[in-house]
């Protein structure tokens, strides 16, 4: 039998007046906070070997049977202990080892038992050493092992994504209709059987329509909330919100992170995103996404068509406007990582053939190039020697 808990009533009570409590930032003041308004132009650059103390290059093998489409999906590659999964839309996900060689596909795309969709989200399970596969809509979880057996399926709520909390244990966003106003966010606990361990009520929108860019597609798309794991646990960013909350492997829900956009604080719903003038939006903060590190939060958001990125140094507890990030350390590129991607301590993105021929090509390369020569020589090697329709390199980052 489930046995299901939930947030007690005094507790929701608590999270929602904290949530919207005028003098909050007092009785939060052991809470990071960043105002918004007056961090705009105090700007301030930070140091690359604050934030990665490691990156790596993997050419991942092409064969036929290897050959990677288009990578997608709210967890595209997943670092397993030993392995490496890509996620990819229309195919099966691809089994690597770190060293890039192709082992095997996981599944297969159909709609008979222990088959996927063609989109999907994976997470692997170090309590079990099994990939649970969230497909056919959100409706079912598919569980495999990593020699590509199917094991067992169960159906949770229909959820947007899942992520992994700790072992055996994992968080969903449940879907639900962006446009009901009288509903909160909801977020379910479960193990490894699909049991149901906790529920969160977590106000704001879940979910995000976005205003479609041509009249072909006036109605946009849906955004389901960022979750992410990062170094001091399960991070839910729902976009609405002016907060992160953080999941701890013991099941609590704590904040862990919030600010105040001030005049820049959008006042447009769903509705009005898809039907309202879209250039008197621009000036409103939009497309929030967070990431931390150990000695930063780093905040980022598109205001008046421009991406901004605000930081909150957890030693000195100061928040500023990013100018740039220096890189003073021998890694050749530092590109800021994204949630997407982010998993623990490492983040992974990927770069197509012409993409990182380009790059060893600009202005920028070559003056890193004369900087850091031996890991610069490295990666114009491994660039020159891909072919065009080569799979992609992974660039493998380890945040400090």
């Amino acid at each position: 039998m489930k046995q299901i808990l939930s947030i007690p009533v005094a507790a929701l009570l608590t999270i929602l007046s904290g949530l919207f409590a005028c003098n909050e930032v007092e009785k939060r003041s052991d809470t990071p906070f960043i105002n918004i308004e007056d961090a705009i132009g105090v700007t301030k650059s930070i140091k690359y070997s604050d934030i990665a103390k490691e990156v790596k290059y993997i050419k991942l093998e092409t064969t036929s049977e290897s050959l990677i489409g288009s990578i997608s999906g709210s967890s595209p590659i997943l670092l397993m202990e030993d392995y490496l999964l890509i996620c990819q839309t229309n195919s099966a996900p691809l089994l690597f080892d770190t060293d890039g060689k192709f082992i095997r596909k996981i599944g297969a795309i159909g709609r008979g038992p222990g088959e996927m969709s063609i989109r999907y989200t994976a997470v692997f399970n170090p309590g079990d050493k099994c990939i649970y596969i969230l497909t056919d809509f959100g409706r079912d979880i598919l569980v495999f092992n990593i020699e590509g057996q199917f094991v067992r399926s169960f159906k949770p709520d229909r959820l947007h994504t899942l992520n992994l909390v700790s072992n055996d244990l994992f968080i969903g966003a449940i879907a639900t209709d962006p446009f009901d106003k009288t509903r909160s966010n909801n977020y379910v606990l479960f193990n490894e059987k699909g049991e149901v361990l906790n529920s969160y009520i977590i106000p704001g929108y879940a979910d995000m329509m976005l205003p479609g860019s041509t009249p072909e597609t006036p109605f946009g798309y849906l955004l389901a909330p960022i979750i992410n794991t990062s170094l001091s646990g399960t991070h839910i960013n729902t976009f609405q919100n002016d907060t992160v909350f953080t999941v701890f492997p013991d099941g609590s829900l704590k904040f862990s992170i919030y600010w105040d956009l001030g005049k820049y604080k959008s006042p447009f719903g769903p509705e009005e995103q898809i039907s309202g003038d879209k250039s008197s939006m621009k000036k409103f903060a939009s497309f929030i996404t967070t990431v931390e590190t150990g000695k930063y939060w780093i905040i980022s958001f598109s205001l008046e068509g421009k991406q901004k990125q605000f930081v909150y140094d957890k030693s000195s507890k100061e928040s500023f406007e990013l100018d740039s990030i220096i890189n003073d350390t021998k890694f050749v590129y530092a590109p800021l990582p994204f949630p997407i991607g982010i998993s623990g301590d490492t983040y992974i993105s990927f770069h197509q053939p012409t993409r990182l021929k380009k790059m060893i090509e600009n202005e920028f390369f070559t003056k890193r190039e004369k900087e850091t020569p031996i890991e610069a020589t490295k990666l114009r090697d491994l660039a020159n020697s891909l072919k065009e329709d080569d799979n992609p390199v992974l660039m493998i980052m380890k945040i400090k």
